[in-house]
C-alpha cells in the first residue's frame, strides 16, 4: 500500500501549481488515506470516462457520411490484444435494424490467469494493413478483430514496422501491422496546414476503460515533421480529447472522417511528492505518420505477400 492523499490533482500545469501547496498541507494532515495502485488506476479511469462523456455533450460533432460521428469512429476502431498465447473470442450478435452494419458483443477469454489489456488498431487499407501504437505490440502474439463478410473473427497480426532492434528513443510510438482480411478502411491521406490548425475539431476512438468509446476535443499544437535514421517520418499532434488506458492505438480523426493520427499518450500518473498520486491534465498526443512513408512500407510488404502466394 502506498500512502497517498485522498484526491488526484486534476487540471492544467497552471492549476497544478496553484493547488500544490494546499494539497501538500492536506496530505500532511490527518485526513490522508492509503490507496494501492489498482484503486488509483480505477479512480483515474472513472475521472477520464466522465470527461469523455462531457466532451461529447459540450462539443457539437457533425455527421460523417450520414452517420453520427461517434458511430463512424467506432466502425473504424478494432480491438487489439497482445502477449496472450491462447486467446479466444466469443461472439454474440446483437439485434439491429441496420443490416449493413450489425452489432456484436465480443468477449475475450484466455487460458490461465494472466491478465491482459485491450488496445486498438485502425484499418488504413482494404487488404489488411492497420496502424496502432508501437507499445501495444511489444509482446507477441498479437491478435486483432477483423471483419470478413461483416462477421468478426480473431486474427493473428504481423508487425511490419517497427522492426526488431529499432531504437525506441529514435522512432514514433507507432506501428504498422498486417492481418489477412478484406474490409472497409479509413481515409488516410496527406493533411494540409489548414487541416492541422490550432482549434480544429477532433474526435478520438479507442478501448479506454476496456470498452469502446469516443471523445471530442480540439487540436492545440502540431509539431514539425521528424525523421529517424530508419526513414520513419512523422509529426506529433497535441489535442484535448480525453484519453485513458486502452485508448492507445486508437484513431484521432477530423470532422470529415479523415485519419489525423494514432493516439499513444494521455495523462500521466506520478507518485513523487509525499507518496501522492498526481494526474496531470496535459495535452494528449497522437502520432501523425507521413503517408508516403507508410504507403512505401505497405508496397514493399505486398511484394513479399505476392511472392509467398506464388511459391504456394
Amino acid at each position: 500500500m502506498t500512502p497517498t492523499c485522498g484526491n488526484f490533482i486534476i487540471g492544467s500545469r497552471r492549476q497544478l501549481s496553484r493547488g500544490l501547496l494546499a494539497l501538500i498541507a492536506l496530505c500532511l494532515s490527518a485526513s490522508c488515506r492509503s490507496y494501492d495502485e489498482k484503486k488509483a488506476r480505477a479512480e483515474i479511469i472513472a475521472i477520464q470516462m466522465t470527461r469523455k462523456e462531457h466532451s461529447l455533450q459540450r462539443i457539437a460533432v457533425p455527421k460523417i457520411k450520414n452517420l453520427p460521428a461517434v458511430e463512424y469512429a467506432a466502425r473504424h476502431t478494432t480491438p487489439l490484444i497482445a502477449g496472450v498465447p491462447d486467446l479466444h473470442m466469443e461472439v454474440e450478435k446483437l439485434e439491429s435494424q441496420d443490416k449493413e452494419s450489425p452489432g456484436f458483443n465480443l468477449t475475450f477469454r484466455a487460458r490461465g490467469e494472466k491478465p491482459f489489456n485491450i488496445a486498438a488498431a485502425v484499418s488504413i487499407t482494404s487488404d489488411g494493413y492497420f496502424l496502432t501504437a508501437a507499445h501495444c505490440v511489444d509482446e507477441p502474439p498479437i491478435y486483432i478483430v477483423v471483419y470478413n463478410d461483416k462477421q468478426p473473427r480473431l486474427a493473428r497480426a504481423r508487425v511490419i514496422w517497427p522492426q526488431q532492434g529499432e531504437v525506441k528513443g529514435n522512432r514514433p510510438d507507432l506501428a504498422l501491422i498486417y492481418a489477412a482480411t478484406h474490409q472497409q478502411s479509413m481515409p488516410f491521406d496527406q493533411m494540409s496546414d489548414e487541416d492541422l490548425k490550432k482549434g480544429k475539431l477532433v474526435l478520438s476512438s479507442g478501448y479506454g476503460g476496456i470498452e469502446l468509446n469516443q471523445a471530442a476535443g480540439f487540436i492545440r499544437r502540431v509539431g514539425r515533421m521528424k525523421q529517424a535514421e530508419s526513414g520513419a517520418r512523422w509529426r506529433e499532434i497535441y489535442h484535448t480529447a480525453p484519453l485513458i488506458y486502452g485508448d492507445s492505438g486508437g484513431l484521432l480523426m477530423n470532422e470529415h472522417g479523415r485519419l489525423l493520427g494514432i493516439n499513444y499518450e494521455g495523462p500521466m500518473l506520478f507518485y513523487r511528492i509525499l507518496g501522492m498520486h498526481f494526474l496531470i491534465n496535459r495535452y494528449n498526443k497522437a502520432a501523425l505518420p507521413d503517408v508516403d512513408w507508410i504507403m512505401a512500407l505497405i508496397k514493399e510488404d505486398r511484394k513479399t505477400l505476392n511472392t509467398s502466394r506464388l511459391s504456394n
